[in-house]
């Protein structure tokens, strides 16, 4: 029935308790388990004139979990690790499907801990934001993924650039020129 189908929406947090849906306006993403179910929901908002204070960014209220694109860094040595979906997702339009995301730069799940620790990637280039908040959170990962076994290597992109933007000018100008942004 209707009202059960709201309660399941509302329980998951699909549909928040005032009846509105919480990823309103967004391009939605799943984010799955280790078993390939949908764990949670990642929206980027894409609507025009959002009230101010409006995240651009959303996940389901509940806590983090899964790994975004995991078969494509299934038995891969080499990752490529962003500090979100979308700018995973740049990457992947371009070809680089090794790639993976944290969900912001600050968390790294439980479930990508396991992944890394099953999989022992030889080499995990970090495609934070050229900025003072990914920088840094840049330097507190690096030695944690190193202590793993990765080598670690940072993207080099222009000083207060973000992955996404400077990705997808690049492309506009040399599609060649993405693999080589890579090399560290």
């Amino acid at each position: 029935s209707g009202k059960r189908l709201k309660a399941r929406l509302k329980g998951i947090g699909i549909m928040r308790k005032s009846g509105h849906e919480h990823l309103s306006g967004s391009v939605v993403m799943p984010v799955m388990d280790l078993n390939g179910n949908p764990v949670q929901m990642y929206g980027r908002k894409i609507t025009k004139g959002l009230r101010k204070g409006t995240p651009e960014h959303l996940y389901l209220e509940q806590p983090m979990a899964g790994v975004w694109n995991l078969t494509g860094v299934a038995n891969q040595k080499e990752w490529i690790l962003c500090e979100c979906i979308i700018d995973a997702l740049t990457l992947w339009c371009q070809g680089l499907r090794n790639v993976t995301c944290c969900f912001g730069k600050n968390t790294f799940t439980d479930d990508m801990w396991s992944v890394l620790r099953k999989i022992r990637p030889t080499k995990v280039i970090i495609a934070f934001d050229n900025d003072e908040s990914g920088n840094k959170a840049a330097e507190k990962l690096a030695p944690k993924l190193a202590r793993q076994g990765a080598n670690v290597h940072r993207l080099k992109v222009p000083q207060g650039k973000d992955i996404n933007e400077y990705v997808c000018l690049l492309a506009g100008k040399d599609k060649n020129a993405i693999p080589g942004i890579l090399q560290g």
